[in-house]
Formats: structure tokens, C-alpha cells, sequence
């Protein structure tokens, strides 16, 4: 189960990496199964857990926050940009 969890996880890297949304959906997949993995230990892996649950948490946050289109992300570092650029020219 950990080979498999490992390899889903790595399949949400390479989505994050082509830029897809469902990245995040993914990674909750592949952070359940290792929040099942680590608790199904003798004893539990809390420790694991809760940096498990942490990952959950951000994949989660991910996914609502890539919710606006690609135009729409970044346009705030493009601007600065141009400022930045700008004052150097004078």
C-alpha cells in the first residue's frame, strides 16, 4: 500500500508540475492513504499523522485557490514588474 501511495504521489507531482488543477485531488488522495498507512501501525505513527493531515489541509487549500482561471493568477507580479522596469528607465 505505501509502493502505491508513493506512486500516486508522484503522479501529483507531475500534474503539478504540467500545471493541473487536478493535482490536488491527488495529493488528498495519496495523503489518505498514507494517514491509513501510518495509523494501521503498531503503534500508530502520530507523528506522521498529523504531517499527513497537514499535507491534506494544504491540498485542500490548493484546490480552491486554483479555482480562478491561469489568466488571472500572476497579473499582480506582472505589474510590479512593469513598475520596476519602468523607474528603471528613468
Amino acid at each position: 500500500l505505501g509502493l502505491v501511495a508513493t506512486v500516486i504521489a508522484v503522479v501529483g507531482v507531475v500534474l503539478m508540475n504540467y500545471k493541473r488543477r487536478a493535482c490536488h485531488l491527488v495529493y488528498c488522495f495519496s495523503n489518505l492513504l498514507f494517514i491509513a498507512i501510518h495509523l494501521s501501525t503498531n503503534p500508530p505513527i502520530v507523528s506522521m499523522v498529523g504531517r499527513d493531515l497537514v499535507f491534506l489541509g494544504l491540498a485542500v487549500a490548493g484546490w480552491f485557490q486554483w479555482r480562478t482561471p491561469t489568466s488571472d493568477r500572476g497579473n499582480h507580479i506582472v505589474e510590479v514588474n512593469k513598475k520596476v522596469k519602468m523607474k528603471g528607465k528613468k
